[in-house]
């Protein structure tokens, strides 16, 4: 299988330490939500082209839209999951800030410590519960309220691993998921760090700093980042020429473009395409 797939009439799915089988080499546009907590063994992935390691107490979310490749797994790999449709994860985090799935894009995987795996374990096992009991005419509503408070700890408990939870860096902290969400609005359109600081009524020093101190990046280097996540996007998951892309990304030429993206991949656009 690519990832955790859902039948048509079911639209959330959970299950405990069970065998998982990715395939392997392909990249898969994710059309569902899948929380993975690995139980054994391991895997070399990519979210968004972006290089991770699953392993015993890693806690992967793939939110729908992301790009998603198994490199390579072990044989023993188990895991206890969660998928749930993209529906149902817009509802549920309707009124939460947009940050909220800026920073689970950002983070995808992590890992977590003995205590917060058994406290996961003990989650998948109440769901899987009622996803087996059909004849339960609210499952479904249980479901939901069940893994909105899920997130919501996996949010908390993920933003811990990442910043500290201090008096001093919160207003930091604020701004860099204001920055984080800025991109994900506009790194299509806007490259340059004045952009974003003009967006946050700071200075573009300012910007630098705190982007230094919480996520120890250059805003400049987490700008290019996302600019070239978008660009191998469109080249994995679009029939547009380079030229198109280059339009869409707000690049003046084709030239431009492919100048920028050999820069941080050391490959060109088309050269890129080519290897899926």
């Amino acid at each position: 299988m690519g990832t955790i797939n859902l039948t048509p009439d079911e639209s959330f799915v959970a299950h405990q330490n069970s065998p998982v089988q990715f395939e392997r080499g392909n990249i898969i546009r994710m059309d569902t939500v899948c929380i993975f907590f690995c139980e054994e063994g391991s895997a070399d992935i990519e979210v968004d082209f972006t290089p991770y390691k699953i392993e015993k107490n890693s806690q992967l979310i793939l939110l729908d839209k992301r790009m998603f490749k198994c490199i390579n797994q072990s044989t023993n790999l188990n895991c206890s999951y969660i998928c749930f449709s993209g529906d149902i994860y817009k509802e549920l985090t309707l009124r939460l800030p947009l940050s909220f799935t800026d920073f689970l894009i950002t983070y995808p995987h992590v890992k977590i410590s003995k205590e917060q795996a058994d406290n996961c374990r003990g989650m998948v096992r109440t769901l899987e519960r009622f996803y087996n009991d059909h004849n339960n005419c609210f499952r479904e509503q249980i479901f939901k309220n069940l893994i909105q408070a899920f997130l919501f700890d996996v949010y908390d408990k993920t933003r811990m691993l990442f910043h500290a939870p201090t008096k001093k860096m919160s207003r930091q902290e604020e701004l860099f998921k204001e920055f984080i969400h800025l991109l994900h609005q506009h790194c299509r359109k806007e490259r340059e760090v004045n952009f974003y600081a003009d967006q946050l009524c700071i200075t573009s020093r300012y910007l630098s700093e705190l982007v230094r101190d919480v996520s120890h990046m250059t805003a400049k280097t987490i700008i290019d980042h996302h600019v070239i996540r978008e660009i191998k996007q469109e080249l994995n998951s679009s029939n547009n020429s380079i030229q198109e892309i280059a339009f869409k990304m707000n690049f003046p030429n084709q030239s431009l473009l492919s100048r920028f993206f050999k820069k941080h991949t050391g490959m060109t656009p088309q050269a890129f395409r080519n290897k899926k």
